[in-house]
């Protein structure tokens, strides 16, 4: 039961610290991906790794019999909120990189 849950939240972070991490790799040109494709590859992830998390719970909680889907709207939420914070760390590192090539 609780691997599912973490599972679904591991899911819902990891393009959040993909972003991060990329995110700076790609100001600094330490990759070859551009900053762009780095926030565009965040954002689908995001939305991608999302529906998967929210199957996992359903699945898991359709086994365990009737439940009222409050695991499924945790997930939701929590990937509302992810977006909203990498949108947050899109717009810092975009600042960053502007004010580098000065």
């Amino acid at each position: 039961m609780y691997y599912t849950v973490f599972l679904s939240l591991l899911l819902t972070i990891l393009p959040v610290v993909f972003q991060i991490i990329y995110g700076m790799k790609a100001i600094n040109k330490n990759t070859s991906l551009s900053f762009g494709l780095v926030c565009l590859l965040s954002l689908v992830s995001e939305f991608i790794l999302t529906f998967l998390g929210f199957i996992i719970t359903s699945e898991s909680s359709s086994t365990r019999g009737p439940r009222d889907g409050m695991g499924n709207l945790s997930i939701i939420i929590l990937s509302f909120l992810a977006v909203i914070v990498m949108l947050v760390i899109m717009g810092i590192q975009f600042y960053i990189s502007k004010n580098k090539n000065r």
